[in-house]
């Protein structure tokens, strides 16, 4: 496929989960501007690994935790194989989980500073385990055609 096509497709995926994911936005902004404007009730954190997904584990059956745990993972998949589809050269595994790594930090802070949402390290375990498991298909198939072109020469 033209380069082209996989630059528009990542960088909307990008921008529908910056708006959608991150900001949460339901189609209102005066909705969105009340929230970020909302008397701040205390900046939320969580800094102690697994705290988060262990609590949602123990209440898999209630819809938000199943909604959390699934989202946190479906929604950052496509960047770890979109992300080397659009920029091929140079886009290893060590510099997708980087950019991931600085795009969900990104994500957090912002969620933390506006009050749209909390910082998590649990969401960041999840959301980096999306990006290396997007990933994989597109490293084995780059692998594999490295094999290829050795074999026949």
């Amino acid at each position: 496929m033209k380069r082209g096509f996989w630059k528009l497709l990542f960088w909307t995926y990008l921008l529908f989960l910056f708006v959608f994911v991150i900001l949460k936005f339901t189609g209102s902004f005066q909705d969105l501007l009340n929230r970020i404007n909302a008397e701040p009730y205390g900046k939320t954190y969580n800094l102690e690994p697994f705290v988060t997904i262990k609590s949602q584990l123990r209440h898999w059956s209630e819809g938000w935790a199943r909604f959390n745990l699934i989202g946190n993972t479906i929604a950052f998949l496509p960047f770890g194989f979109l992300l080397p589809l659009t920029y091929r050269k140079g886009c290893s595994l060590g510099k997708v989980l980087l950019l991931g790594l600085m795009f969900v930090l990104f994500a957090e802070a912002v969620q933390f500073y506006t009050n749209l949402g909390t910082f998590d390290v649990d969401d960041i375990i999840l959301n980096m385990s999306a990006i290396f498991l997007g990933y994989l298909p597109v490293g084995i198939a780059a692998v594999c055609k490295g094999h290829r072109k050795k074999c026949k020469k």
